[in-house]
């Protein structure tokens, strides 16, 4: 069995931390104790770029929960694999240099996992940075990544235990 990587992808203020909330709800549930130690990791990554793929690095398997703003409906989630963003060049990303073009340079460097996807979250624009969604709303949202993460996980066999 090779490791799989969940990765929150953000920073530590504003609707950007969705990512960083979503792993540390993921820690106080039982999905670690489901499996053998160290196969499934949860880590928290404040900008893409070398660092997520070194996090990624050697996994068979990554799942990425970041915000994205796409022009949906704020607190939309969707779940993406990497060519959705392909020649998009983080047009819906919140950072500089952003997930879609890491993923694009991993790929190039035939070091990306074999299964990748992206659990999006969708953000105001116009309040990135802000707490503009209200506690209510975060919390439904972190219950329902948690949700779509089991359901990754399960639905595709990614890991066994």
């Amino acid at each position: 069995m090779s490791p799989v990587r969940i990765v929150g992808v953000g920073s530590p203020f504003g609707q950007d931390r969705i990512g960083w909330q979503a792993v540390e709800a993921l820690s106080s549930t039982d999905l670690l104790q489901r499996f053998p130690d160290g196969l499934v990791s949860l880590h928290q990554c404040d900008r893409p770029g070398p660092h997520l793929l070194n996090v990624i690095r050697g996994a068979d398997g990554a799942i990425i929960i970041d915000a994205l703003q796409s022009g949906a409906e704020p607190g939309t989630l969707r779940c993406l694999e990497p060519q959705a963003f392909a020649g998009e060049a983080d047009r819906f990303s919140s950072h500089g240099f952003g997930v879609s073009a890491t993923l694009e340079l991993g790929q190039s460097l035939g070091e990306l996992p074999e299964f990748v996807r992206i659990v999006a979250i969708e953000m105001d624009p116009a309040s990135a940075y802000s707490t503009a969604l209200t506690p209510q709303l975060i919390q439904n949202l972190l219950d329902t990544i948690i949700n779509k993460i089991n359901e990754i996980i399960s639905k595709t066999n990614l890991v066994s235990s």
